[in-house]
């Protein structure tokens, strides 16, 4: 959200950068940590390089549930 309609002020948003490391904090993938691969802005999603059950997977997540680590 870049403009809070109910006052017309800039707010503040969270921006993720690609090869940011990153943590799943909602969700099945809960606790996994990854590392950013592309990010689809206009979707609210990200491009996650995950590693879990020994191999390494690509999977798309929305930006809400993923915070930097």
């Amino acid at each position: 959200v870049l403009i809070d309609n109910q006052d017309g002020n800039i707010d503040i948003s969270t921006a993720y950068k690609e090869d940011e490391e990153i943590k799943v904090v909602e969700g099945p993938l809960l606790g996994l940590e990854g590392r950013i691969e592309s990010v689809n802005v206009r979707k609210g999603r990200a491009r996650v390089r995950l590693e879990f059950l020994g191999d390494t997977r690509m999977v798309d997540l929305g930006l809400d549930f993923i915070d930097k680590i």
